[in-house]
């Protein structure tokens, strides 16, 4: 049975304005974008850190997220901190005592 992929990625419409948000697994941050379509400038997107959007939520400029998207970004992030763990604990279990 192949196990599910975790989601990293997410389009939504807020206004008349589409938002994404895509988890970058490798550097672990969340990269928020204004304008979906559009990766001109540096200005269109920002960086985030899991630990800064589960204390503050998403920046502002993003709006609203719909309740759908918000659980799922929780699912991801929360699956994502169980497989670090895993490979943290994997990784003292797999090292020669000191």
């Amino acid at each position: 049975m192949k196990a599910n992929k975790m989601n990293t990625a997410w389009m939504w419409l807020d206004g008349s304005d589409v938002r994404g948000l895509s988890i970058d697994l490798e550097t672990q941050t969340l990269r928020w974008f204004d304008v979906v379509g559009c990766y001109c400038s540096d200005e269109d997107y920002i960086d985030q850190m899991p630990d800064t959007y589960r204390q503050e939520g998403a920046p502002p400029y993003v709006g609203a997220l719909p309740a759908d998207v918000a659980a799922e970004i929780d699912l991801a992030l929360a699956e994502q901190v169980i497989a670090n763990s895993f490979v943290v604990e994997e990784m003292h279990a797999a090292a020669p005592n000191s």
